[in-house]
């Protein structure tokens, strides 16, 4: 059996991905409605059939920044790219139809990177080293 991923966004919607490299065509489509917003991929079963309690959070649509952040087991934080600069403000990106703002040092990935890091996650089922994971949330006044 192969692992087949589900990717979610905003108000509710949802695209089965059975090929890794389906997800790059399907990024660029929301990256280009220019209405930041998290999206969430995750394996629908794992190998054994069993179902997945690990995904990546991908936000997309800012025309300059994204982030990407694993879910689940091990914590690593957010992606951050070290020639990425940290954003002058945070930008909000909507999740589950909510505006979630992301603080800068969140967001120091390109969109470009987040397609490669979702790519290489989807294709391995693992993060990338090729950028670094340490950002934990921060813990937001709401």
């Amino acid at each position: 059996m192969s692992v087949q991923f589900l990717a979610t966004w905003a108000d509710g919607h949802r695209y089965g991905l059975d090929r890794a490299e389906d997800v790059v065509p399907l990024l660029v489509s929301i990256h280009e409605c220019h209405k930041p917003v998290v999206v969430t991929l995750e394996a629908r079963v794992d190998v054994r059939g069993l179902r997945v309690t690990r995904g990546l959070h991908l936000g997309v649509g800012h025309e300059k920044r994204g982030f990407a952040f694993p879910y689940g087991r091990p914590h690593t934080g957010y992606a951050v790219h070290r020639g990425v600069r940290p954003w002058h403000r945070d930008i909000s990106f909507g999740f589950e139809g909510t505006p979630t703002p992301f603080h800068p040092a969140e967001t120091r990935i390109t969109p470009e990177q987040v397609w490669a890091l979702a790519l290489s996650y989807l294709a391995t089922g693992h993060t990338t080293e090729a950028v670094g994971w340490g950002c934990l949330p921060t813990r937001r006044k709401r």
